[in-house]
């Protein structure tokens, strides 16, 4: 490998790291950082040195840049028409978000993925190791509480649970023995760790058990998240029937829901969570119950059903704790409409499955299923997170603009004649 790929390589893994940091690490968006100003200037200069050398028009689709750029007017325009307000503070925060995004995968481009399971392996490992440490000794865990805590800025201003970070790790609910990694809260760490399963599962069809893979279970493990085991438990089903008999596909899904029920019953951490939230549906309190949290967003839909409701327009930025929510799905249902909803998980699973095509040169039938699956994934850890207001979600929406047109043209003029394909059945 050459010197300059080797920058190259480094630059798209910094590039990817700033992208997973401004959508989930506190660090980066929280106190003054809340700008997300250095990762929309550092990718900005990424973006600008990039077209310098090549251009801004290869392999880019401004077709599919504008149709995104159409949807987002169509939903400014019925919140102003519908809600009389304009929406501001919400397209302000959204566009530096969309920027960040669009800056990094314009210079990454399918490098993306590769690099998003790296870079998620490697401060997965440091973090765990961080979040391992504290049980060694509480002296441990007194060293990076009172001695690097006070030098790190942008600390949470939060009192519930063990609140506090080192930007490689992130303290909250560690007194529940929950890891976070890196990330808000252990649910985040579960979710950003399920993505990069997904792409080294399906993308690069690396073994359940690969080294990379047993890490990500490990980490996910410490998480204690419902919704983690959860996803997981349908990633670990959908991976091995997914080529399989519908006999096996029943028995296999019949014994693991057998191992999820168990666990459930006999792991209060679990179980005891499961049935919290479903008694707190009732007490409308979006703190303690994502079903809550879903209810209250729900009924902010059904009054603006086509364009969403900016609730932080309406506050003038500063939102209160009536206004918390915590469930993902509900909370872009609610603030950007139903329009912008299919939109961008169509636009989500229509990314994914081109770029699953290109990177396994696959036929034009190839990656339908895989795709439906990866939004279903995405949807299962967003019932608990809010993750897609955030840049690195914005950015599997924007997918579609990056597939590359001359690789992908160039793998099918490389494909055998019709005529001189062996037939399926003679393989």
């Amino acid at each position: 490998m050459g010197r300059k790929q080797k920058q190259n390589k480094f630059l798209n893994a910094v590039l990817v790291y700033i992208l997973i940091a401004s959508s989930g690490i506190p660090f980066f968006y929280i106190g003054s950082a809340s700008n997300l100003y250095f990762p929309l200037i550092f990718s900005a200069a990424a973006f600008f040195f990039k077209i310098s050398q090549n251009g801004f028009f290869i392999d880019f689709k401004f077709s599919k840049f504008w149709r995104y750029c159409i949807i987002v007017l169509i939903v400014i325009t019925f919140q102003i028409t519908f809600t009389g307000i304009v929406p501001l503070i919400l397209m302000t925060g959204f566009f530096k978000r969309f920027l960040i995004a669009f800056f990094v995968l314009y210079v990454v481009r399918e490098n993306f993925f590769e690099r998003y399971v790296r870079v998620i392996y490697v401060i997965g490992i440091i973090s765990f190791l961080v979040h391992a440490s504290t049980f060694l000794s509480p002296n441990v865990l007194n060293f990076y509480v009172n001695s690097i805590v006070p030098h790190i800025p942008n600390q949470p201003d939060n009192p519930f649970h063990f609140n506090y970070q080192i930007i490689i790790h992130c303290f909250w609910q560690r007194d529940f023995l929950r890891n976070s990694g890196p990330f808000w809260e252990p649910g985040a760490n579960a979710g950003f760790t399920i993505i990069a399963l997904v792409f080294n599962l399906f993308l690069f069809k690396q073994s359940l058990f690969s080294k990379k893979n047993i890490v990500f279970f490990i980490i996910i493990l410490s998480t204690i998240s419902t919704a983690g085991y959860f996803t997981v438990l349908l990633l670990v089903i959908f991976n091995a029937t997914k080529n399989s008999s519908v006999i096996f596909r029943m028995i296999f899904i019949t014994v693991l829901t057998f191992i999820f029920v168990l666990a459930v019953q006999n792991l209060d951490v679990l179980g005891l969570k499961i049935v919290d939230q479903y008694e707190n549906i009732a007490s409308g309190n979006a703190h303690t119950s994502r079903f809550a949290s879903a209810e209250l967003d729900f009924e902010t839909f059904s009054k603006y059903p086509l364009s969403g409701y900016s609730t932080i327009d309406l506050r003038n930025g500063d939102l209160g704790d009536d206004d918390f929510r915590t469930n993902g799905i509900f909370i872009l249902l609610a603030t950007y409409g139903g329009i912008f909803f299919m939109f961008y998980f169509l636009s989500i699973y229509g990314g994914f499955r081109d770029f699953y095509r290109h990177l396994n040169n696959s036929d034009q039938k190839g990656g339908a299923l895989i795709s439906v699956f990866f939004v279903l994934i995405l949807l299962s850890i967003g019932f608990s997170e809010n993750y897609f207001i955030r840049p690195l979600f914005i950015g599997f929406s924007m997918l579609p603009m990056f597939i590359p047109r001359v690789k992908k043209a160039l793998a099918r003029q490389n494909r055998p004649p019709v005529a001189m394909r062996q037939p399926v059945n003679a393989i």
